[in-house]
């Protein structure tokens, strides 16, 4: 119920059944079939500090069971080969299906897909389609493109779709800076345009989707401040763009927390797990945002058998 709230779902119809239905018996099914008491354990020390519903204390018959591995990468590359890493120490016992990995927002998938690719490692993106095919991130593609190549046509056409007063806004800024703009640092002309553009305009600030695809944004200018010169940067995606992954067979499985509900897998790999990532930036300010955080990352944890 609150996992899909912001579909309209609204968690306080089991709170308040009780005060609905006097005469309603309950019975706590707390009996856990899928994870080892490890992970039921940990799981519990998350979810134990929400005061808002009552907190089922799990359990399970299954012995065993490997201890949780907590990692602290230098950056997000680092942390992305550190899975890849992880499963090719494993891989020779499983199969490329046991694996999971998991993660709070769609953004992060770019720097996982990219080294899964640059590795040659099969994987399926679930719920999504993949980075660089997201329509906000082809949108500020294009405009990119249309500084290195004013002629480029299929750009033009997209740009002409995002509106004619948005691209007249953009060709002024283009010509303002002339032949400059090409030398300038990626960031910077990213920048630059959205500005222009009022590109950032068109989405609504209260719309988690809309807020993903801003993210799908910053992502890109995380990706675009690795690269001084914008000709560097456009080789590079069109590089990501080219590589694909088996679209059949046996592949890791990359999916952010909320699609995995539901879902098992013999290993699960959570990442970015860090204060403004997961939690989420957006519940800094609210408690029960910071609650729902909390079931999030718990039924994240307990999707591992």
């Amino acid at each position: 119920q609150s996992i899909y709230s912001w579909r309209g779902a609204d968690f306080r119809n089991l709170l308040n059944l009780k005060k609905d239905f006097p005469d309603l018996k309950i019975i706590n099914l707390e009996q856990n079939y899928r994870s080892t008491q490890t992970i039921l354990d940990a799981a519990n020390k998350v979810i134990q500090k929400n005061t808002a519903h009552p907190i089922l204390k799990l359990w399970t018959a299954k012995k065993g069971g490997a201890k949780i591995t907590l990692y602290q990468a230098e950056s997000e590359a680092e942390e992305a080969m550190t899975v890849l890493d992880i499963i090719y120490q494993h891989q020779s016992a499983r199969q490329w299906s046991d694996f999971a990995v998991l993660y709070r927002t769609n953004a992060q998938s770019r720097i996982l897909e990219e080294a899964f690719l640059k590795m040659g490692s099969p994987y399926a993106l679930v719920g999504g389609v993949r980075f660089y095919e997201r329509k906000e991130v082809k949108d500020c593609l294009a405009y990119l493109r249309l500084v290195a190549n004013t002629k480029d046509a299929v750009s033009l056409k997209r740009a002409e779709k995002l509106g004619k007063n948005r691209l007249k806004k953009f060709q002024e800024f283009a010509a303002q800076k002339g032949s400059d703009l090409k030398e300038t640092a990626t960031l910077k002309i990213l920048e630059g345009i959205l500005k222009v553009t009022g590109y950032l305009e068109i989405f609504d600030e209260n719309d988690p989707q809309d807020q993903s695809r801003v993210e799908n944004i910053q992502e890109l200018r995380s990706v675009a401040i690795e690269f001084p010169h914008l000709l560097q940067f456009l080789e590079n995606v069109a590089l990501m763009e080219q590589r694909s992954s088996p679209t059949s067979g046996e592949r890791v499985t990359l999916m952010t927390c909320h699609a995995a509900k539901g879902t098992e897998f013999t290993q699960v790999i959570m990442v970015g797990l860090e204060e403004g990532l997961f939690p989420h930036s957006r519940s800094h300010a609210e408690k029960d945002l910071l609650e729902e955080e909390r079931r999030l990352c718990y039924v994240a944890m307990t999707r591992a058998k």
